[in-house]
């Protein structure tokens, strides 16, 4: 979840937070960073067309 108040994006389940910028983990136990979502805007919309997952 990103809380806009903190600049964090935050994992409700385990609660690591990661960089908005790149998704790599900062604090908690996320080891990985969050996938990167492809998006595009089409008519005023915008879609998530793409998710790039990371390599293990």
């Amino acid at each position: 979840f990103w809380v806009k108040e903190q600049g964090e994006m935050i994992c409700p389940c385990h609660h690591g937070k990661f960089d908005v910028e790149t998704g790599a983990p900062t604090a908690g136990p996320p080891r990985r960073p969050l996938p990167e979502i492809q998006v595009k805007v089409e008519n005023g919309a915008i879609y998530a067309v793409r998710v790039k997952r990371y390599e293990s």
